[in-house]
């Protein structure tokens, strides 16, 4: 995947980056198309198993991932962009459709806790873009960047222990698309996680 690690088309979203207080880029056609449909494709064999908590969303997840040559791949894009050594702390598949959302609440259950700087990185292997289906980041509250959903874009934002994150609400203007999110958490390595991994409570898989 050498797109990924075109490092003179990287260097403007490395430079941005840097100058944030809170870093947080979006870099379009990260991924080719050819790529994005061969990493969809494989997911559309997966299982996915449905979520539906009122109070944090409703999508269908995937955590076990079988990705050998994609996230070594995204892992060493986003150390380049951040500038750090990075190692993978989790991840997972999201699969969106018409009704689908997931709320700050859903965010601060799921996201990995550890001492150290985090860094989430969310590909989006859907099959087309769409107006809709934005992932919002806030900051006590406040809306600071929102990420478009983009076929093939690659998205990179600190979580600073201040940041939360929703996935808006996919409505009828989304018809029967659906929306792929590979969704990959980074640390420096050796980092130790200060909470267990959250339990969700699940239906059966749709």
């Amino acid at each position: 995947m050498k797109e990924l690690e075109d490092q003179t088309r990287l260097q403007p979203h490395r430079d941005a980056f840097a100058h944030m207080s809170i870093g947080a880029v979006v870099i379009q056609k990260a991924l080719s198309p050819d790529a994005t449909t061969a990493a969809r494709e494989r997911l559309e064999t997966e299982t996915f198993t449905p979520v539906f908590l009122a109070h944090r969303g409703r999508y269908a997840i995937r955590r076990e991932l079988e990705a050998p040559q994609l996230l070594p791949a995204l892992r060493r894009l986003a150390s380049f962009v951040v500038d750090e050594r990075l190692s993978i702390l989790d991840a997972c598949c999201l699969r969106l459709q018409r009704g689908d959302y997931a709320l700050r609440r859903d965010d601060l259950a799921t996201r990995p806790h550890v001492d150290g700087r985090v860094y989430e990185l969310t590909a989006d292997l859907s099959a087309s873009s769409s107006g809709e289906a934005q992932v919002v980041y806030t900051r006590h509250g406040r809306s600071f960047f929102v990420a478009p959903q983009l076929s093939g874009s690659v998205t990179i934002v600190e979580r600073h222990p201040t940041v939360e994150r929703y996935d808006r609400y996919l409505n009828h203007a989304m018809g029967n698309r659906r929306v792929h999110r590979l969704r990959v958490w980074f640390a420096r390595p050796n980092v130790e996680e200060t909470a267990p991994p959250p339990f969700v409570h699940t239906r059966s898989p749709r």
